[in-house]
């Protein structure tokens, strides 16, 4: 049986398998956050493509694709809630881009499917940025590259092929100097905002009226600026730089909360350390909240503050 001739538009297996690898090597550090038949999808999904792509065979009919995707999208919403939250979000993203791989036959839907693949690899910095995971995911946007390469420039001789890869790094090492630009100069946040908890309507460590232990499965450790302060003067030691919010000294056995105060006490000024005063200037973040943190120095019982 002779074979029959692919169109330019269609996919070589060798461009199968690297589109493949793209899409697995993307959602890979995602497993242990996502559900427990998500591996079975991905694992299922790109079996059952690679057998088609090998052996020639027609594309699903689109019905059946339709029929899977609107189970695992249901799926989704049924054991994690209709809600937006980033691991919903992430989950919806990597599921969407495994499944399309079953219509990609063209390089129109490769292109669409292998860009998908650097947003899923992007998601994984919501949850962590540790030197490993950045080393994983630099190797991983090297094979997303190099199957763009592949998608425009494919020799169809072997799968890895070193005058192709060379080429990729080429492309990548064009960009190395901007990129150095940007992590130079380009202003660093102390928490991306993209990854930001109060969108997701998640918990994360700060100042609030009100606190309930246990009831927050997961807080998002914030290490961005609260607030900057500058003396007018002498800048207090380390040891006496004592800043003093709400008080949350009521328990009710479930949640902690601030005391309401009929009349609000001022700071007093007496005793033998009467007359000590720092004066300063406060610039506070946005908080959303109506407090202000006040300096208490020891043994100094009074502060000045402008703000």
């Amino acid at each position: 049986m002779a074979k029959t001739k692919l169109s330019p538009y269609l996919l070589s297996s060798k461009q199968i398998f690297w589109i493949l690898l793209s899409v697995t090597i993307s959602v890979l550090p995602h497993i242990p956050r996502l559900p427990l038949w998500f591996p079975l999808l991905l694992i299922g999904v790109v079996l059952s493509r690679w057998l088609t792509a090998i052996k020639r065979s027609k594309p699903l009919p689109k019905a059946f694709i339709v029929l899977i995707t609107l189970s695992t999208f249901i799926i989704i919403v049924y054991f994690q809630g209709f809600k937006l939250n980033r691991e919903i979000s992430v989950t919806i993203l990597a599921a969407m881009t495994v499944l399309k791989i079953l219509e990609t036959w063209k390089k129109r839907d490769a292109w669409m499917v292998v860009t998908l693949c650097y947003f899923v690899i992007l998601t994984r910095f919501f949850y962590s940025q540790d030197l490993v995971l950045v080393i994983y995911l630099l190797l991983s946007v090297l094979i997303i590259t190099h199957t763009l390469f592949i998608l425009q420039h494919d020799n169809k001789k072997d799968f890895l092929n070193k005058r192709e890869l060379k080429q990729t790094l080429g492309l990548l090492a064009t960009g190395l100097p901007l990129a150095v630009l940007f992590f130079l100069f380009f202003p660093r946040l102390g928490s991306p905002i993209w990854g930001s908890p109060d969108f997701f309507g998640n918990g994360k460590t700060g100042i609030g009226d009100s606190m309930s232990p246990g009831s927050i499965s997961q807080l998002f450790s914030d290490d961005s600026t609260a607030f900057r302060a500058t003396f007018n003067g002498n800048i207090p030691k380390n040891s006496d730089l004592y800043w003093r919010g709400p008080v949350l000294w009521d328990f009710d056995g479930k949640t902690w909360q601030t005391k309401q105060i009929q009349s609000p006490k001022k700071f007093s000024n007496s005793g033998k350390d009467a007359g000590t005063y720092v004066s300063y200037e406060v610039e506070l973040e946005p908080t959303g909240q109506k407090y202000l943190f006040v300096l208490i120095l020891q043994p100094a019982r009074a502060c000045q503050v402008a703000s």
